[in-house]
């Protein structure tokens, strides 16, 4: 995604916040233009190049000659997608989290609905692709529409050539992109690492172990399509808490995953042994330590999606360079001597260096105070969450799945309990983040101040 918007769908977040803040509609079309036209020129050459080279690539890759069809009709129906990251972009900038989550959720289901509609029309091998065209060519018209009745001063805006805008947007895009793709290439290095000096054996279960800690990002994940559009607002109106937001943020976020990366320390065999069976229970230690990169990685996540927010795209595409190159570095020193665990722990480390990095930038781009009292009292609650698993684990005459959900259900209480007695949390605290969990009262208030 990010190669074929040249990182400018980044962008488009980031700036349809900062213009929204200022009431400039125009400049808000301007981008979604750009950022479709950018699209257009890059895919559409790429559609054009699959089209053409459809029969060959059908009878001497795929070995089939309905697939040169195929291709012709995926090609195109992924050209149409450029128009739901467009919606995306700017739903998510405006700051519509409801809206943003539809286009995935709505493009998902009319996918669904059209393949199970073609298939009992009897379309037979073709009916994948044609659902993805028919969706892909229908959806945008229902998020046009989403667009225009939430925000019909920016459908009506005039558009113009802006250069000034274009060039300010693929010098905040394309840096960025070159760490994704850096990025990814270290995403693929340690399978490929382990491929050379280990067994696939150890492949096959470091990426079993792999997905399930990924699951532990998520917290970082959705907070993270939040946080950038709101710094890109917050930092435009010059909001006088902005650096206290980040803090509380940055707070309640390590407090919150820490039970459940201890879930994940406790029980990493029985998690493995349910997913993907018993032959992948060896790679529990190395589970174990992806897991406790988790809480750096949340931190250093949130962090870069702050400096994406501020305009510190530069600063952002550095520290996941940083990382990336970390990570290269040290897989190749640990993994031909320490296998996945080795792996595990390059991982870690290349997150911890990204945490430290993000934390010196963000405390200087927005004057943040770094929590580490509420910090180093989570983790005392997080030892302490371990202790009572391995106390009482195996005195239950229960399953191994129904005995792990329990003492962590009963850990997590006795975690939250312990947070209450060092007041890391308090109940007015808890009580402020279920309102605004629940409410859109706070982003009322900012917006309130614009207007």
């Amino acid at each position: 995604m990010g190669f074929k918007a040249l990182g400018i769908n980044v962008a488009a977040t980031k700036y349809a916040a900062e213009f929204y803040a200022k009431r400039q509609f125009k400049k808000i079309k301007n981008t979604a233009v750009y950022l479709l036209a950018v699209q257009l020129i890059i895919f559409g050459l790429f559609t054009l190049i699959t089209v053409y080279f459809a029969d060959h690539l059908a009878s001497h890759y795929f070995k089939s000659t309905i697939a040169a069809r195929m291709l012709v009709i995926v090609a195109i129906a992924f050209l149409l997608s450029i128009l739901e990251t467009v919606f995306a972009s700017l739903f998510n900038g405006l700051q519509r989290p409801l809206h943003y989550a539809a286009v995935d959720v709505i493009g998902n289901a009319t996918i669904l609905i059209f393949a199970a509609a073609l298939f009992w029309w009897g379309t037979g091998a073709m009916t994948p692709a044609y659902a993805y065209l028919l969706s892909f060519a229908i959806t945008p018209i229902i998020f046009f529409i989403l667009l225009w009745k939430r925000f019909p001063e920016i459908v009506l805006a005039p558009t113009s050539y802006d250069p000034k805008l274009l060039k300010k947007l693929l010098t905040y895009g394309v840096p960025l992109m070159v760490a994704l793709i850096g990025t990814s290439i270290t995403g693929y290095f340690a399978t490929i690492t382990l491929t050379y000096f280990k067994s696939l054996t150890e492949v096959g279960i470091y990426n079993a172990a792999l997905p399930i800690a990924g699951l532990l990002r998520y917290f970082a994940k959705a907070t993270s399509t939040v946080i950038m559009p709101l710094s890109s607002e917050l930092q435009t109106i010059k909001h006088p808490k902005f650096g206290i937001g980040v803090t509380r943020l940055q707070k309640y976020l390590v407090l919150l995953i820490i039970p459940f990366v201890a879930s994940v320390y406790c029980f990493p065999d029985t998690i493995l042994g349910i997913f993907f069976g018993k032959e992948y229970i060896s790679g529990a230690r190395a589970l174990q330590i992806l897991s406790i990169g988790i809480i750096p990685l949340t931190v250093a996540l949130v962090n870069t999606n702050i400096l994406l927010g501020i305009g510190k795209a530069a600063q952002n595409a550095t520290c996941i360079m940083i990382g990336a190159i970390t990570a290269l570095i040290l897989t190749l020193i640990f993994v031909p001597r320490f296998g996945i665990e080795g792996a595990a722990i390059a991982a870690t480390i290349s997150n911890v260096t990204m945490f430290f990095y993000s934390e010196v930038k963000v405390r200087t781009g927005v004057g943040n105070k770094v929590p580490y009292r509420a910090w180093i009292k989570g983790t005392i609650g997080g030892i302490m969450f371990i202790s009572v698993i391995s106390n009482l684990s195996g005195r239950m005459p229960l399953p191994a799945w129904a005995e792990a959900a329990l003492l962590c259900m009963a850990a997590t209480g006795a975690y939250f309990g312990l947070l209450l007695l060092m007041r890391a949390l308090t109940v007015k605290e808890i009580k402020r983040i279920l309102t605004i969990a629940f409410s859109d009262k706070e982003k009322y208030i900012v917006r309130k101040q614009v207007t």
